[in-house]
């Protein structure tokens, strides 16, 4: 029976037993509401208070941390913290909540109907660039040309504009901390996400995951593509689109996993696909839900390539690899992807 039960147990299912806000008071220790901001307690060594609560236009609790660009609703944070499946987070939830025993705690806490906030979006002031701007992307082989082709610029002020045009201050230009703000004109006028490169932490800013880095730059077919992390590491995948047929796009971070419409879209053009995340527990997350959900190949930048060897730097992405092995060294690097065609459960990129 308790396998049986195990087959039907749905989003909904569980929400006609247990209220949404249970689910986020036990899993992530808050309770959803709309009036402030709030630490993420599943990130460690985190003390910002950076996230916040809105409801979206299902009348879903979505947790957003504007840093890592998470959009989470209650099964989301279940996903996260014990690295589950979707199919394991409900099950997971059943259990804990006593759902398929028939014990449910009567301590319900219904959940309360909130109207739809309007998402904030960010506004920039654009700034000259420097020559140690063009220092720091040509360190990685992203030329100037390159840079304006991916619509990037160098910041001199940013803003948060959230309800009622109301502008709070997100950034302000310092030397020591610069920042670069990519734009998506194929996704809206005000699509923005905010680079800082030098910061230790809570480098990315950015309101809308939806959107799906340097697709607007693509081809209208070619042979091979990668879905990888970030915009940095598409940029520098491009320099070798014209010799390899390769390009690449990234989603907004590390949590999403592009669309369906977007996928198929992508899918009929581009016959060699496969993912390329970082070796670390979000990034295997993330290529497993690709692998599952499209069944694409993964390849990664394995251990042997994180360790400190001989004084040299570890090596974790497509951009690292560039820039410390160079162009040649790159070239035979992405050889592989072109011709190999058998994949283990973690494939691993080597040189």
């Amino acid at each position: 029976m308790f396998n049986n039960a195990i087959t039907v147990i749905t989003k909904e299912f569980i929400l006609s037993k247990i209220s949404q806000e249970q689910i986020f008071i036990k899993y992530l220790g808050i309770e959803p509401n709309d009036r402030g901001q709030f630490i993420n307690s599943l990130r460690s060594n985190d003390d910002s208070p950076g996230c916040s609560f809105y409801v979206d236009s299902r009348g879903y609790w979505k947790f957003h941390d504007i840093a890592a660009g998470y959009n989470w609703d209650c099964f989301n944070v279940v996903e996260f913290s014990y690295n589950l499946t979707f199919k394991e987070a409900l099950i997971r939830i059943a259990i804990d909540f006593g759902i398929l025993e028939g014990n449910i705690s009567n301590n319900y806490i219904a959940t309360k109907q909130k109207v739809k906030r309007q998402p904030c979006r960010i506004r920039i002031k654009r700034r000259n660039w420097l020559k140690s701007d063009y220092t720091f992307w040509k360190s990685y082989h992203i030329s100037e040309e390159r840079l304006h082709f991916y619509n990037v610029s160098p910041v001199q002020q940013a803003w948060l504009v959230r309800e009622d045009n109301i502008l709070v201050p997100a950034y302000y230009h310092s030397y020591t901390d610069p920042c670069f703000a990519y734009y998506f004109p194929h996704f809206g006028v005000y699509e923005y996400k905010l680079y800082f490169p030098f910061r230790p932490k809570n480098k990315f800013l950015h309101v809308n995951s939806n959107i799906l880095q340097g697709y607007e730059q693509l081809p209208q077919t070619a042979d091979n593509l990668l879905y990888t992390k970030s915009l940095k590491d598409v940029m520098c995948i491009d320099n070798f689109s014209n010799e390899f047929s390769l390009y690449s796009v990234a989603p907004m971070s590390e949590t999403v996993v592009v669309g369906k419409e977007l996928f198929i879209d992508l899918y009929n053009r581009f016959d060699n696909q496969g993912t390329l995340f970082d070796f670390d527990r979000a990034g295997i997350r993330l290529m497993k839900r690709y692998k599952d959900e499209y069944k694409l190949h993964p390849y990664m930048f394995g251990m042997e390539f994180r360790k400190k060897l001989f004084g040299k730097e570890p090596i974790k992405d497509f951009s690292d690899f560039l820039r410390i092995k160079g162009i040649s060294e790159t070239k035979k690097l992405i050889e592989r992807f072109i011709t190999k065609k058998e994949y283990g459960e973690f494939r691993e990129v080597i040189s």
